[in-house]
This record gives structure tokens, C-alpha cells and sequence, in this order.
């Protein structure tokens, strides 16, 4: 069971259609995914429809807002954090995923800031491309190693933050 995560504005900029799709494609390949939608925003209608009209209502949760202890519990039971920006991931989110030591996978970060830049590994895909984005985490859904060598691969820029 591959479980994703996701802390997003629920706005356009923020790609969370493609996401969807891209779980419906996974789904489809028969990997078992789980995807927890944090965050929300002018497009919650529309997103909250896509879930149902891609019949994604067993594999979704979604929520407006967490606290910060939640918040720590699902990072920390995340195998992969997701930023499916279509103007790249924001600097927030990407430490997040760094201080849980999680995989990414991400639309383009801006180029004066690699993902190395933040302390996390992961696979970098197209904005608007949900075929890229179910492609890297069937990947990843199928190499634990690979997930395990990402979580431990990166460097550490945030210390203190709990042990890998």
C-alpha cells in the first residue's frame, strides 16, 4: 500500500486534478494506493467533484485543516509527499517533507532551488502531467529500496528534526 500525501490550497495553481488522476491511473494498474488531501480553498467544489466523478471516494481523504500534531502523524506515515504545482512546489511544503525524511514528487521547484535545497530526494515530473505522475509512483510504489535510499539519501539541512 503505497501511501501519498498532499498539503495544497485546493486552487488551480496547485495541480490537485492531475493528482487525482494520476491516483485513478495507479488505481487502475492494480497498486493499492491511499492519498491524503490536506488543505483547502475557491476550487473545494470542483476538487471535491473530481474525487467523485473519478470515483476515488474509498481511496481519498480529504480535509480543509489539521492541526500540527496531526499534521506530524500523517508525515510521518507517508511514504511519498506530493506538490503537483503548476508553478512548482512552495518552499513550505518541501521542508515539511524534509523534516519527515518522505520521498517527493513534484512539479519543477524553481531552479535556484533543487530539491537538494530543501534536505528531500524524489522524482521530478511535468506540470499537467498525470500519465508522469501515476508513472512515478508506480516506480516508487514498487521499490521500497528506492523509497528507503530517497528518505536517507538527502541531506539533512534541517537537523534536530527527528532520526531518519
Amino acid at each position: 500500500m503505497l501511501r501519498i500525501l498532499s498539503i495544497a490550497p485546493l486552487e488551480w495553481t496547485q495541480g490537485q486534478e492531475y493528482l487525482l488522476l494520476a491516483l485513478r491511473k495507479l488505481l487502475d494498474a492494480n497498486v493499492e494506493a491511499t492519498l491524503v488531501l490536506i488543505g483547502d480553498g475557491l476550487e473545494r467544489q470542483r476538487i471535491l467533484y473530481t474525487i467523485f466523478d473519478l470515483e476515488l471516494e474509498h481511496a481519498v481523504q480529504w480535509m480543509p485543516f489539521v492541526t500540527e500534531s496531526a499534521l506530524d502523524i500523517y508525515l510521518s506515515r507517508s511514504d511519498l509527499f506530493v506538490s503537483a504545482g503548476v508553478t512548482g512546489p512552495p518552499p513550505s511544503f518541501l521542508r515539511l517533507a524534509a523534516r519527515a525524511h518522505i520521498p517527493v514528487v513534484t512539479t519543477p521547484p524553481p531552479e535556484d532551488y533543487p530539491l537538494q535545497t530543501f534536505g528531500v530526494a524524489g522524482l521530478v515530473v511535468p506540470p499537467r502531467d498525470a500519465d508522469a505522475m501515476a508513472s512515478a509512483f508506480h516506480r516508487l510504489s514498487h521499490s521500497p529500496l528506492l523509497r528507503t535510499w530517497m528518505r536517507t539519501s538527502a541531506p539533512d539541512l534541517f537537523p534536530g528534526n527527528g532520526s531518519r
